[in-house]
């Protein structure tokens, strides 16, 4: 009986790690398309950005 709540405990550790896994994930591509939408802004009208 022991054995099945230690299963289940491991079993939900596990899925929340991998959620914040994703969540870490999404958060490096938001920069990342908010960086490149700021350069190529940059790129294209210079006078306006500065």
């Amino acid at each position: 009986m022991i054995y099945i709540y230690i299963y289940i405990y491991i079993y939900i550790y596990i899925y929340i790690y991998r959620e914040r896994e994703r969540e870490r994930e999404r958060e490096k591509e938001c920069y990342q398309q908010k960086a490149l939408s700021f350069l190529f802004s940059f790129a294209s009208k210079p006078d306006k950005a500065i």
